[in-house]
C-alpha cells in the first residue's frame, strides 16, 4: 500500500440549492483521518475513541496523518485492512464503506447507494451526502482503505491497463532569491499496459516541468523533472504540476511544489503560533533569527503591534549554533487576552545592511478553562428503532471547582444524564437516542448549564444519521 501524503486541509461536500447532488467546497476541519477510522469502528461495533486513534494512527496536529497510519490503527483495533487503488465507478462493488483519499489531502467516508451514478459521501463531522461520481473522481486521488471484520481482498482487475503511482506527490524546498532548484518526482507503471504521459501543466511560469520517457512499459519507471526559478520572489511558494495520462483511474495527477525563498535574514519558525492557550496562562516561545551569510547579527530594538506581546533577545542554541550565526527571540504572551483569536506583529530591527527589517507574526487561540472531549455527541449511522448512546467528558483545569447544574437537548427523542467522575473537576455527560426518533439526518445540540461566569451555557452538537428500515 503505498504511503500518501499527510492529510490537513478538508473538502466539505455540501448540498446544491434544489437538489441532493453535492459539490466540493474547502474547510478547515484536521482530523478527518482518524474520524473516518472512528466512524468505521463504530459501523463494525468496535469500540474506540477519537483520542485512541490519533495515537494508535500517529497523527499529528503538524503532519495530520497517513493512509499507512490508519491502516496499522485499524490493525490494532483487531480489525483487517487494506489499501488500494480502485476506479471510483468500481466502489460500488466494495461490501463495506472505504476510507478514500482526496487529493485535497482529505480522508472522507465513502459507501455505495443503489444507483451507479451517486456515492454516499460522509465529510465528517458532517452528514452523509450524495455525491455524483463525476464530480467525486475530480478530487479522487484512486486510493482507498478498505476496513473489515474478514479480511480484506480487492476486486479482480476487468482487463488490462496502465497504474501510474509517484513516490511521492509533494516537494518542499528551501531556496534563495537568485539560486534555482530542481526535483525529481519518481513514478512507475504498476499496471499490465503501457503507459503515456500525454502532457504536463503548471500553475505558474516560475516552473518548468519535463517528463522522460512519456511512454512506459509495465513495471517500467520514469520521472518528471521541475525546476523552480525563484527570481522576484519572497516567502512562502505554493505551485503544482499537473501529469495527464492514460491512467484509466487518475488520468490527472497532481504534484504539489511547497517551499521557501528566504532572505539573507531568516526567521525559524517565520511565524510563532501558541495554538489553544489558556485565557489565565501565560504562554513562552522562541524564534531563530539565523544569518545564513555567516555575519554577526546585532538586534536593535524589537516593537510589538500588542501590549501583551513582549520579548527579548538571547544567543542561539542547540543545532542552529552549529551551523548559524544569529540570536534566539524569547516571546512572552501574557495571560488575561479575550477568548477567540489571537494576532500581534513582532518587528525585529537588525544591523543586517540588506534586510534590517523581520516581522514575525504571533498567533494563539484563547479558550476558556473548561474542556469537552471530544467536541460532539456522534451517533454514525443507525437503523430505526435502534436508539443508542454517546458520551463526551467535561472537565476544567481552573482553579475554581466546576458544578454542571443540568443538560438538556434541543429534539424530544433526545436525553443527556450527567455523571460525576471528580467532583468539580470532571463529567462525562451521555446523551440517548431513543428507539422512537424518526428516519433521516439528526442535527441536535445539547446545552451544559454552569455555575462558571464565563461560560454559563456551553452548547455541544449532536450528529447521526438514522436509516428507515429498522424495528
Amino acid at each position: 500500500m503505498p504511503r500518501i501524503t499527510r492529510a490537513r486541509s478538508v473538502v466539505l461536500f455540501v448540498l446544491l440549492a434544489g437538489s441532493v447532488v453535492a459539490r466540493p467546497q474547502e474547510t478547515t476541519t484536521q482530523l478527518c483521518g482518524p474520524s473516518c477510522l472512528y466512524a468505521v469502528c463504530q459501523l463494525l461495533g468496535v469500540k474506540a475513541d477519537i483520542e485512541e486513534l490519533k495515537k494508535l494512527s500517529g497523527y499529528t496536529e503538524t503532519n495530520g496523518v497517513t493512509m499507512w497510519g490508519l491502516s496499522v490503527a485499524a490493525k490494532s483495533k483487531g480489525l483487517h485492512s487494506l489499501g488500494m487503488k480502485i476506479a471510483a465507478e468500481r466502489l460500488s462493488e466494495l461490501k463495506f464503506p472505504v476510507i478514500a483519499y482526496l487529493w485535497d489531502n482529505h480522508f472522507v467516508l465513502v459507501e455505495k447507494t443503489d444507483t451507479e451514478t451517486l456515492l454516499k459521501v460522509t465529510d465528517l463531522p458532517g452528514k452523509p451526502t450524495l455525491v455524483t461520481r463525476q464530480d467525486f473522481s475530480e478530487r479522487y486521488s484512486g486510493f482507498v482503505l478498505l476496513v473489515s471484520k474478514e479480511p480484506c481482498t480487492a476486486p479482480e482487475q476487468k482487463q488490462k491497463s496502465p497504474d501510474l503511482r509517484f513516490v511521492e506527490y509533494r516537494w518542499r524546498f528551501t531556496t534563495e532569491p537568485t539560486t534555482q532548484v530542481q526535483h525529481s518526482f519518481e513514478f512507475r507503471n504498476a499496471g499490465d499496459a503501457e503507459l503515456v504521459i500525454s502532457k504536463q501543466r503548471k500553475t505558474c511560469g516560475c516552473i518548468h516541468a519535463s517528463v522522460f520517457p512519456e511512454k512506459i512499459p509495465p513495471r517500467g519507471v520514469g520521472r518528471v523533472e521541475v525546476t523552480f526559478d525563484p527570481t522576484g520572489r519572497v516567502g512562502l511558494q505554493q505551485q503544482t504540476v499537473y501529469i495527464h495520462s492514460n491512467d484509466p483511474i487518475t488520468p490527472l495527477i497532481p504534484l504539489n511544489l511547497v517551499g521557501i525563498v528566504q532572505r539573507e535574514l531568516v526567521a525559524v519558525p517565520w511565524n510563532l503560533s501558541f495554538g489553544d492557550i489558556r485565557r489565565s496562562e501565560r504562554a513562552q516561545g522562541e524564534v531563530a533569527l539565523l544569518s545564513p551569510a555567516g555575519e554577526d547579527l546585532v538586534v536593535n530594538n524589537i516593537a510589538s503591534s500588542s501590549k501583551a506581546v513582549s520579548a527579548t533577545t538571547c544567543g542561539l542554541a542547540g543545532r542552529y549554533s552549529k551551523y548559524f550565526k544569529g540570536c534566539t527571540v524569547k516571546v512572552t504572551l501574557h495571560p488575561s487576552l479575550p477568548v477567540g483569536p489571537f494576532r500581534a506583529i513582532l518587528v525585529v530591527r537588525t544591523n543586517c545592511k540588506k534586510w534590517p527589517e523581520v516581522q514575525i507574526p504571533v498567533s494563539a487561540n484563547v479558550v476558556e478553562d473548561i474542556e469537552v472531549h471530544p467536541s460532539m455527541f456522534f451517533f454514525n449511522f443507525m437503523k430505526q428503532g435502534e436508539g443508542n448512546t454517546s458520551r463526551i467528558t467535561v472537565l476544567t483545569t481552573g482553579v475554581a471547582p466546576l458544578k454542571i447544574e443540568k443538560a438538556e437537548a434541543d429534539l424530544p427523542f433526545l436525553s443527556t444524564d450527567v455523571i460525576s467522575v471528580r467532583e468539580g473537576r470532571e463529567y462525562v455527560l451521555q446523551t440517548t437516542l431513543s428507539r422512537a426518533a424518526p428516519p433521516g439526518n439528526v442535527k441536535a445540540t445539547v446545552t451544559i448549564h454552569t455555575d462558571d461566569p464565563s461560560q454559563p451555557r456551553i452548547r455541544v452538537p449532536v450528529y447521526g444519521f438514522i436509516e428507515e428500515g429498522g424495528h
